[in-house]
């Protein structure tokens, strides 16, 4: 995709998300006042304590459970597949969550190779807002490496994360999958209290009041990186001084995110530091958008996603077999027969607070209607660590490796 191309479709979506991402800015400074738009204040002054009162239903014991469960449901299958993960923090341990396959899979002649996947997170199963961080990674994680284990060609160069693999395509998939997380029928089948509770209606609607106004805000966060980017690069060795610099970063952000100053300055964003990672942040928001044209589709040809067993092997036919041996923009018209677009995204970024519940309480009314899908095995030897310790394993089955994690989390962290 060359420049032109890629703004063209930033621009779309900037257009359609700017008249309601500064109505949001307006309401908040006119509820909380103007320093609530501060650098240093902006996000504490959108955030409320939705995720406070959602952590006693999403232990992060019980994580690996609804990664094996809720992924079993959706018919998602890992083609032999040896997974380890090493999802507890540590100290000197790497501060992000990450996918590798060391092993990519294909098809050598006709043998199948199985792919060998590691990818971690970093819980600190003690900490307030750990266990649905936690189950997001593992989410997100666990998309990358369903990817990744069902590509089905004939050479490992079409399995792997480096180019021609776009970010945008590999993101897509991860994204996909942890977005069921913000779902409420996800969340009544599987945010569960230690009484057996499921998650009340009402934490649900506060966390669909406090993240929907500022949908917008998060997906504008990514698109100003580009924007920044592609002014950076046209300046000239002359124009390259800190202060210009400094003054280009201070625009965009108010060009874009509507602040004097973001609190994430353009400037601390590591992406734009390493030159393997420069320019390719757009692709955060380019699977963003395939993730809600993916979501829009499947919604419309079968009315839910949670546990939905119709949707694993959809996306191993349409997005994962072929693997970069087609293009983003291929998969997504392959799948949905419809060209990529920002439309769908844009969309629920300009859902109100009061729409968007309105949404999710349709999705928790459905569940009366619906069987629920049986567990899938998902077809993977799957090993637990941490660091070098090998927590437990599915030698015996799914179900005993995730009672020992649970005790073994239980025991260590003490809840």
């Amino acid at each position: 995709m060359s420049a032109k191309e890629l703004f063209v479709i930033l621009d779309d979506f900037e257009q359609q998300t700017r008249q309601n991402h500064l109505k949001s800015l307006a309401d908040l400074s006119n509820k909380k006042g103007k320093p609530a738009l501060t650098g240093h204040n902006f996000a504490f002054s959108y955030s409320g304590d939705a995720m406070r009162e959602l952590d006693s239903y999403v232990p992060f014991s019980k994580s690996l459970r609804h990664w094996v469960d809720s992924f079993g449901r959706l018919n998602i299958n890992y083609s032999e597949a040896e997974l380890t993960l090493d999802l507890l923090d540590r100290k000197g341990k790497y501060q992000n969550g990450f996918c590798h396959g060391p092993v990519p899979a294909f098809y050598d002649q006709n043998l199948w190779v199985p792919a060998k996947v590691n990818f971690t997170s970093n819980a600190k199963p003690d900490q307030m807002g750990s266990g649905y961080d936690g189950i997001n990674t593992l989410f997100h994680e666990g998309g990358h490496a369903a990817h990744f284990a069902n590509v089905k060609m004939n050479a490992p160069c079409f399995s792997q994360e480096f180019a021609p693999t776009s970010m945008a395509y590999a993101e897509t998939q991860s994204m996909f999958c942890d977005s069921l997380l913000t779902d409420a029928d996800w969340l009544k089948q599987y945010a569960i209290n230690a009484s057996g509770d499921a998650v009340p209606d009402d934490i649900i609607k506060k966390m669909v009041y406090c993240r929907q106004p500022f949908k917008a805000y998060g997906e504008r966060s990514i698109l100003v990186v580009p924007y920044f980017e592609r002014a950076l690069y046209q300046l000239t060795d002359d124009e390259l001084t800190p202060e210009n610099i400094t003054n280009l970063a201070r625009n965009m952000e108010k060009n874009i995110l509507g602040l004097e100053c973001s609190p994430r300055p353009l400037l601390a964003i590591p992406h734009l530091l390493s030159d393997e990672s420069a320019c390719s942040y757009q692709g955060y928001l380019l699977a963003h958008m395939a993730v809600y044209q993916t979501r829009a589709y499947f919604t419309e040809k079968f009315g839910y996603l949670t546990d939905n067993p119709e949707i694993g092997p959809l996306l191993a036919k349409h997005y994962w077999h072929k693997g970069n041996h087609i293009s983003h923009s291929q998969t997504i018209e392959s799948l949905t027969g419809e060209k990529f677009c920002a439309k769908h995204l844009a969309d629920a970024c300009n859902l109100s607070a009061e729409d968007a519940w309105l949404y999710e309480q349709k999705k928790i009314t459905s569940l009366n209607t619906r069987t629920r899908a049986k567990i899938s095995p998902l077809n993977a030897t799957i090993k637990i660590v941490d660091g070098q310790s090998t927590i437990c394993d599915n030698t015996l089955s799914d179900e005993e490796m995730c009672r020992q994690f649970e005790c073994y989390v239980n025991e260590k962290y003490g809840c």
